[in-house]
């Protein structure tokens, strides 16, 4: 399937599923984060995938307020008084 052929409302709903299951993620304590690294580096595939998914959420949380700055510039110079 090319991408021509995915709908718009494919698109969004697989976007949206993909956003909500991110969103359940917990986030790491620095302790928890350095126990992960060290099963990860022993080569523990699930600490790894936990790893990744915890970083996941900050990578789109920090793109989404890249994005909202820049549709909304106005909105952030009000803080500047």
């Amino acid at each position: 399937m090319n991408r021509s052929t995915i709908s718009t409302a494919t698109k969004k709903s697989a976007l949206s599923s993909y956003l909500n299951d991110i969103s359940k993620v917990k986030g790491l304590t620095k302790a928890k984060e350095r126990t992960l690294t060290a099963r990860m580096a022993s080569g523990d595939q699930k600490a790894e995938k936990m790893l990744l998914e915890a970083k996941l959420e900050l990578v789109v949380a920090k793109l989404t307020f890249e994005l909202w700055k820049r549709i909304n510039p106005s909105i952030l110079s009000l803080n500047k008084g």
